[in-house]
């Protein structure tokens, strides 16, 4: 489904305030090598990556937006607790933001993601951090900011849902309002089954509704539980509501991919982890059948809205991050960069799916649900983190890479080992768990 085009990215050739830290400094102290390199490669260069995914671009110029901490969007009215940590202000938008100098190997804008910058909690037990996560959770307005850094380095699997509908934004914090609020958004989107997915269609709803029907088969069918009859009818609806609601981009291959770790997660929270299987799933009732279907679908349109132009004509946002990646690793890893680049590979080859899809087709499901934690805990900013993440994942595979040919090289890239990954290695990739 690649398109061709160029892969130059948006951004502009700046130097990070003086005194700035770089990214994963202060977040990931400690970390692995492959987010260890980065980071100080980062710090002696002075700048740091920038992604358009969450620059703030509807923001006004004159009116620079603080973005410290942003969470998803949330419901109307709803607020959060302050958080201490000091403000860093989102640079201004410039109108030249999208002029890219393709020549100037420092093209790096400035931008340090403040969500990056939260401090990395203190490793601890499990059984502490589940008391912290219950004061947190059972406070009449819960802490977001506080939320986010304690489940960035993984939730519990008994509160993951809960921890995902609220850092998503659709969960309200406030207690008071949660039921009536959820309430009335799984109501909307029940509403639209009758309305647009047992109505007529039109001829290009037609066409998008058998895209969906070509790819529900093709839904990580590693996974059982996806190929379920049930599941699979869910998946249908949720697809093609979500494409008669969002024109722009309408259905494009890959987001039915997005929305399995939301399944699986909403379903283990009735069903418990075996439900990765299919087991049980023919026993639940359509009132909770629903509840999973519509959190699906509104955690998947916050998720999705944050990386809207990886969908649009062109797939820009696309091309912009492999470009932010492909300066990346020459930035942090040059061996690699000018092996690749010495056999002719082009990054669109082997990374265009690795953000189309989120590494969803590299990582099997327990291990995407596991660096889902991190990206919803990272809110708007995940986009910019993800491409840290895949640049963290092919320094990993450096020296593999460094030693095959042109066919050797793709073959290994479209088949990476990581079938058998389970949370340490994931968290050797983000957390710093050493190699």
């Amino acid at each position: 489904m690649g398109q061709n085009g160029s892969t130059q990215s948006d951004g502009r050739s700046e130097r990070a305030p003086s005194g700035q830290q770089p990214i994963f400094k202060s977040r990931l102290p400690g970390t692995a090598k492959p987010v260890r390199v980065l980071a100080k490669a980062l710090e002696r260069s002075g700048a740091a990556l920038h992604s358009a995914s969450f620059s703030g671009a509807s923001s006004a110029p004159d009116k620079p937006k603080d973005v410290r901490g942003a969470s998803f969007s949330h419901p109307p009215g709803e607020n959060t607790p302050k958080s201490t940590t000091p403000s860093v202000p989102t640079p201004p938008v410039s109108p030249d933001q999208d002029k890219v100098d393709p020549t100037a190997s420092d093209n790096l804008a400035t931008l340090s993601p403040p969500c990056f910058r939260r401090a990395r909690p203190v490793e601890e037990s499990k059984e502490a951090k589940v008391i912290k996560l219950q004061r947190l959770l059972s406070a009449s307005n819960v802490d977001l900011h506080g939320l986010c850094n304690l489940c960035w380095s993984g939730s519990p699997p008994d509160y993951r849902a809960m921890i995902w509908r609220l850092l998503l934004g659709y969960t309200p914090s406030h207690v008071e309002r949660r039921e009536a609020t959820m309430a009335r958004l799984r109501k909307d989107y029940l509403d639209c089954v009758p309305e647009h997915f047992d109505s007529e269609r039109s001829d290009y709803e037609d066409i998008q509704w058998k895209q969906i029907v070509v790819d529900l088969p093709r839904t990580n069918p590693s996974v059982a539980l996806f190929s379920h009859p049930i599941i699979q009818e869910c998946l249908h609806r949720i697809l093609y509501i979500w494409t008669i609601r969002h024109p722009a981009t309408g259905y494009v291959q890959g987001i039915n991919d997005l929305a399995t770790p939301f399944l699986y997660v909403f379903l283990s929270e009735l069903l418990g982890p075996g439900v990765i299987t299919g087991e049980g799933v023919e026993t639940l009732d359509k009132a909770s059948l629903d509840i999973v279907e519509a959190d699906t679908f509104h955690c998947l349109t916050r998720m999705l809205d944050c990386v809207q132009d990886n969908y649009t004509f062109a797939q820009k946002g696309i091309q912009r991050k492999i470009f932010d990646l492909k300066r990346l690793i020459r930035r942090v890893d040059a061996p690699l960069h000018d092996h690749l680049e010495a056999q002719n590979i082009d990054f669109l080859q082997f990374s265009f799916r690795w953000m189309n899809c989120l590494l969803m087709r590299e990582l099997n499901l327990t291990s995407t649900v596991r660096v889902w934690d991190a990206y919803v805990s990272e809110g708007v900013h995940f986009p910019t983190f993800h491409v840290y993440v895949c640049a963290a994942f092919l320094v990993h595979w450096s020296a593999n890479l460094q030693a095959l040919d042109f066919a050797g090289t793709m073959t290994f890239l479209q088949h990476l080992p990581t079938e058998d990954w389970k949370e340490d290695d994931v968290e050797m990739l983000l957390s710093g768990v050493p190699v």
